[in-house]
């Protein structure tokens, strides 16, 4: 271990044979500049190793060693050359074969690397330390079994070989056995003190079990030992950040960068520090520049096989955007993502975070949080109760996870419990807390949560009351397959929350109720690196009643639903292509329970109705890269529904195209069939997104329709004024909603609906405190539907935000609305206004605590108490949308801890 003595024992034999040329010279040299190379003095190895060639140009093993010197200084091209050329020489030589595989590892070439380690393994079968590189290989292919399998050929063909220990005890950790690795990287350690990498890995496992500053006082002698070692600052970094020390994370963070300048980790976890450092607009920067260094896309899964593909990156990222108000810029980049890595759990939770602030996204936002679940891997971040439902109308501003909630994701998954809690109060009779529990016990993780929203409303019976609670448990059952279960409960009341352009036209007595238990079983199973297998399977109790008391009559109704839902899905990555492909089957046994009451006039009946609603869908989607800036999406789903009435089976094509014109434009379109499937919990291992284009826009259960749409996005300047960013987009929907008249005799009814969207934005990153966006907003509706009082809907909507961020954790906004909405109705309107404008101004201040442990914050929306008319969707779609304007002062405060 005492390498600074073998290399000046090195030296004096050099100098001893001063003079003498020939081969024993440049084999002592080589053994110098191989020591200098492990300990990370790669100059001065450099400098010797072109000494060496100086005297003899065609030596293998100095090219070899040469190779590996260039790979360290990310001179790809010339570290293949010097590879291939050093195999051409001595082709039957080991080392001559592991330095071609770094370089052909470095030049991203991971089948070529694993093809010059096979033939290296079968030219020296007893050499260990080939079979050692060749174990690294498969680790980084993501080939576990295989690669702890010829990481232990090495180690009993050289037990005190501290390489072959090394790499058997990472083959250990990617495995999911922790305490085992340890134990080897102990012993790798003893055979040779001065190697930084069994300290990586030491570090490494401590911290999976827990021992946190343990693993990071190991990793701090990793760096000393290498300290031009980027992948060990990288993580060195990461375990200050997870200590919550900033500073010291931010400077090892940018001395990773410094010393490989073209891995896109460092940067992209740079700006996830910067965001829980409340300096959003940086952390923008920093993810935008990792997107450029990997690809023009996302580094959501890094190159380095130890990590997880952690739904935390993908949370992470979506709420540096959230608190920018950047959204319509995120989508097309998770868009991106997904087409990439369909299985990336990552780009899903990113997807979902983004959805949560856009309107009639309930379905597709619920639809990727449970595609994240059932890909990530165990996690300390539970998802949050409240974001497990759908149609929760929740007053602006006081959904607990807007803001606040699950603040700050973990970078490594350990042994560790974890409090969060959120709590909302405000005029209105406002009122909301939320509080988990969660933890990660070995190879389990679990979670307990409770989510609790009452408000008493705007308006005469606008009031609505929810309790949620959760529970969850995954388990890795090996490194290939993990299950997990999850129980829910929801109860709500609520009045008519419907707002109406009228705002007479309410019911002061109307009330709803919904009682539903659900359990959820998933799995994964990933065969091979390639390939990923999922199943869900849910079954859900439902009780929904509609209590209408007028001076005339009293209407009661109660629907009563019971089922499970059944989905599988495939996934395959492949280089140029991908494909997700699945099926999915729903028994739903419902009973409706009528009861009319005539008050005034002699008329009262009761009925009751049972069916069972049986549906039944498959689909494929293909992603095909046959250019490195162009995705073409392919498509086709067919579907199955019947309960009794309505009899519906279609087949559904689907097409959408992502080009990236060059680094600051892309442009998207897209063209599908969709079918609105009857969802017992609103969530479906479907792709939801075609090219950014959402599929599953919240609608009447089995309305089906054609949507088009194309958009642009673009990086529209940089320089010393910031960031300007632009885009707009257009869609269309044409849409077919049924309509039940009668069962007996079966009696149906079919209307149409077109709607066009137009959205624009400009989002200005104005230096590192300030973000400017503005969006415009256009939505036409015509409503055929003749049961429907809505004939047409226009509506103009014009936010404008100004954000505000210091480093000493203070955040502020202003923002406005400008609204202009006009209403065509069918029928002769009581009310005799059909348009309005309007503006609402809106403001929050707020702090994050010190140490990341959370947030405090007011929030005033519609400052001036702006009195208006607004007609929201849920007439025409038959839905609970989140009210997105209120003709009244709302104030907020909110609090969020996280222990």
């Amino acid at each position: 271990g005492d390498v600074a003595g073998a290399i000046a024992r090195l030296d004096r034999a050099i100098a001893e044979r001063a003079g003498a040329a020939g081969q024993t010279d440049n084999r002592i040299a080589l053994v110098r500049q191989s020591l200098l190379l492990g300990v990370g003095r790669v100059d001065e190895a450099r400098a010797g190793v072109d000494a060496m060639l100086a005297r003899s140009p065609d030596d293998a093993d100095a090219l070899a060693l040469r190779a590996v010197t260039l790979v360290a200084r990310n001179e790809t091209e010339r570290a293949l050359a010097d590879g291939h050329r050093a195999v051409e020489l001595a082709p039957r030589s080991a080392p001559a074969r592991i330095a071609l595989s770094y370089a052909q590892q470095a030049d991203l070439q991971l089948e070529a690397a694993r093809a010059t380690m096979e033939e290296a393994v079968a030219a020296q079968p007893r050499d260990a330390l080939a079979r050692a590189r060749l174990a690294e290989v498969l680790l980084t292919l993501g080939l576990r079994a295989d690669a702890e399998q010829a990481a232990r050929a090495a180690a009993e063909l050289a037990p005190d070989l501290g390489r072959a220990q090394t790499t058997l005890g990472f083959a250990a950790l990617v495995r999911q056995r922790p305490s085992e690795a340890q134990a080897v990287f102990d012993r790798a350690i003893r055979l040779d003190p001065a190697d930084p990498q069994p300290r990586l890995g030491l570090g490494l496992a401590l911290i999976r079990q827990g021992r946190l500053a343990e693993g990071r006082n190991e990793l701090e002698i990793a760096a000393g030992l290498d300290t031009e070692n980027a992948l060990v600052r990288g993580y060195l970094g990461r375990a200050y950040d997870e200590e919550r020390r900033d500073d010291r994370a931010r400077g090892q963070y940018d001395i990773a960068q410094q010393l490989d300048p073209l891995d896109p980790t460092p940067v992209f976890l740079e700006g996830l520090r910067l965001r829980a450092a409340n300096q959003p607009v940086e952390a923008l920067a920093e993810i935008q520049r990792s997107i450029e260094l990997n690809d023009n896309r996302a580094p959501f899964r890094s190159r380095l096989s130890l990590d997880e593909d952690m739904a935390t990156r993908g949370a992470g990222l979506g709420r540096i955007y959230n608190d920018l108000g950047f959204q319509a810029l995120a989508l097309p980049e998770a868009a991106t993502a997904l087409s990439l890595d369909p299985a990336s759990a990552s780009a899903e939770r990113f997807l979902s975070d983004i959805y949560m602030s856009m309107p009639r996204r309930e379905i597709s936002r619920s639809s990727a949080l449970l595609r994240s679940q059932l890909l990530q891997p165990i996690t300390i971040d539970p998802v949050q109760p409240s974001l497990t439902a759908t149609n929760l109308h929740i007053l602006p501003g006081a959904f607990p996870a807007e803001a606040g909630f699950n603040e700050y994701g973990a970078l490594f998954e350990r042994d560790q419990i974890r409090l969060n809690a959120t709590g909302v109060i405000g005029n209105l009779g406002t009122r909301s807390d939320e509080v988990t529990l969660s933890g990660i016990v070995g190879r389990a993780a679990f979670s307990a949560g409770q989510f609790h929203y009452e408000s008493d409303g705007y308006r005469e019976n606008n009031d609505v009351e929810h309790d949620i609670y959760t529970l969850f448990g995954q388990a890795a059952l090996t490194d290939t397959l993990s299950v997990q279960a999850e129980l829910r409960s929801r109860r709500t009341d609520q009045g008519d929350l419907t707002q109406n352009f009228d705002p007479d036209n309410f019911s002061r007595r109307n009330r709803n109720t919904i009682d539903q238990d659900t359990a959820r079983v998933g799995l994964r199973y990933s065969p091979s690196p390639e390939v990923d297998l999922l199943a869900s399977v849910v079954a859900s109790n439902r009780e929904a009643s509609l209590f209408q008391p007028t001076d005339d009559y009293i209407f009661d109704n109660k629907i009563k639903q019971s089922g499970v839902d059944t989905q599988l899905q495939g996934i395959y990555r492949g280089s140029f292509f991908n494909l997700v492909t699945g099926a999915g089957f729903s028994e739903i046994r419902q009973r409706n329970q009528t009861e009319f009451e005539g008050l005034t006039f002699d008329s009262s009946f009761s009925a009751t109705e049972r069916f069972v609603n049986r549906q039944a869908n498959t689909y494929g989607y293909v992603n095909l890269m046959p250019l490195r800036d162009v995705i073409f999406t392919v498509g086709l789903s067919g579907d199955r529904f019947d309960n009794g009435v309505f009899d519906f089976h279609e087949l559904n094509p689907k097409f959408g195209a992502q080009w990236r014109v060059n680094s600051n434009v892309r442009l998207r379109a897209a063209a599908f069939r969709n079918f609105k499937r009857l969802l017992i919990i609103d969530q479906t291992l479907e792709p939801t997104q075609i090219a950014g284009f959402d599929q599953f826009t919240d609608d009447l259960n089995q309305s089906s329709g054609w949507v088009k749409g194309i958009g642009v996005d673009a990086n529209l300047a940089s320089g010393g004024f910031g960031h300007l960013y632009g885009g707009a987009e257009y869609v269309r929907r044409d849409v077919d909603v049924p309509a039940v008249l009668q069962r007996d005799p079966p009696r149906l009814r079919t209307s149409e609906r077109q709607e066009d969207e137009v959205r624009s934005y400009l989002y200005w990153s104005a230096n590192h405190n300030w973000a400017i966006s503005a969006e415009f907003e256009w939505q036409d509706i015509e409503n055929f539907n003749q049961f429907s009082d809505i004939a047409r809907l226009r509506t103009l909507t014009v936010p404008l935000q100004v954000r505000y961020f210091m480093g000493n954790g203070l955040f502020a906004s202003l923002s406005t609305n400008l609204v202009h909405q006009q209403v065509e109705e069918r029928l002769d309107p009581v009310f005799d206004e059909t348009r309005d404008s309007f503006v609402t101004v809106d403001t929050a201040l707020g702090y994050r605590l010190p140490a990341r442990r959370g947030s405090i914050s007011l929030e005033v929306l519609n400052i001036f108490d702006e009195d208006f008319h607004y007609q929201d969707l849920d007439a025409i779609t038959n839905t609970t949308t989140r009210p997105r304007f209120i003709p009244a002062r709302t104030i907020l405060g909110r609090i969020s801890l996280s222990f």
